[in-house]
């Protein structure tokens, strides 16, 4: 499979994870419709198999009126059932809830035919533990001393970084979560990065890089061979 990172982090995130038959699997679409038919990882909507939404929140859901007027299914913490595989195209997608302030799912996704299995979680504070998974698309949204220091700093925005403390996934909380992960995965790409100065990146690959054979950070027009 190709994953391709349309946009990602506080303002918009939207992936697109494409299979071998070429069927495209979009991955919340924060960002408009024009922008996301730009992207390079998409051809055209016939090949869409559908689109995921992982939660309401404008940053994940912001195009889903405008992908159903173009025919396309969407689905997610709106229409289906936790812990039940679905297929979307040549896709199996099993739903899972993660820990947010509001409604949230993530997914536990592979090709049909296929032995390698696929997890998109994101803006969450935790997640159930899930073995058996080669690829990850996780979120890693701050560094807990850069987030301290910004907080004693700016204790003005005392609510946004509780807020972000409580409902999103820090490194630390992460790393945690991986230590009882039984399988090394091939690939962790980290996503929703703090647009406000709460992430160490270099800290981030440093850390993780113990649990896969190759992390990385999504960022805009980033693409991987999984």
């Amino acid at each position: 499979m190709r994953l391709n990172c349309v946009n990602s982090g506080s303002n918009a995130n939207c992936y697109f994870l494409t299979n071998s038959a070429g069927e495209i699997l979009i991955l919340d679409c924060g960002v408009k419709l024009d922008r996301l038919m730009r992207d390079k990882g998409f051809t055209r909507f016939k090949n869409v198999a559908g689109a995921l939404i992982t939660h309401q929140h404008k940053d994940h859901s912001l195009s889903v009126p405008d992908l159903e007027n173009a025919g396309v299914s969407v689905f997610g913490y709106m229409n289906l059932e936790p812990k039940k595989r679905y297929r979307i195209g040549q896709f199996d997608v099993i739903p899972f809830y993660v820990e947010h302030d509001v409604m949230n799912y993530g997914f536990i996704i592979n090709e049909r035919g296929k032995n390698e299995r696929f997890v998109y979680a994101t803006d969450c504070a935790a997640l159930p533990l899930i073995e058996g998974i080669d690829n990850w698309l996780i979120e890693c949204n701050y560094t807990n001393e850069k987030w301290e220091e910004n907080l004693i700093n700016d204790d003005k925005k005392i609510n946004y970084y509780g807020r972000v403390f409580q409902s999103h996934m820090g490194l630390d909380t992460l790393t945690d979560y991986f230590e009882r992960v039984t399988k090394k995965a091939k690939n962790i790409i980290l996503c929703h990065l703090s647009e406000s100065g709460n992430a160490d990146k270099s800290e981030m690959l440093e850390r993780m890089s113990k649990y896969a054979e190759r992390v990385d950070i999504a960022t805009r027009n980033k693409e991987w061979i999984l």
